[in-house]
């Protein structure tokens, strides 16, 4: 029972679909392109993003460290594929805030 805590396999499956999901449809490139193009982009692909994690939290029962595991995966992966920092620390707090809801 205690090892199924830290079970965080499908977890870190779908905090990689997510990831590849944002990346794919807005490449950290996109900060140099025209504002408002780049923040229609920005509005779509956080949209489609809200709506999976929504999904995927309705359908799991996640506990703390998997929450916490979702969105530390989230924000290395945009770390790691160049985004900016305070990009970074906003998004993956908004992420982290939808997992926690009840």
């Amino acid at each position: 029972m205690v090892l199924k805590w830290f079970d965080t396999a499908e977890v870190d499956r779908f905090a990689d679909s997510i990831v590849n999901l944002f990346t794919g449809r807005f490449p950290p490139t996109e900060f140099n392109t025209p504002a408002r193009k780049s923040e229609e982009r920005f509005r779509k692909v956080h949209a489609a993003l809200a709506r999976e994690v929504t999904e995927f939290r309705a359908s799991h029962s996640l506990n703390v460290y998997q929450k916490a595991r979702l969105a530390n995966r989230f924000r290395w992966a945009l770390k790691d594929a160049g985004y900016p920092d305070a990009f970074i620390d906003e998004f993956t707090t908004e992420l982290a805030a939808i997992v926690a809801q009840r």
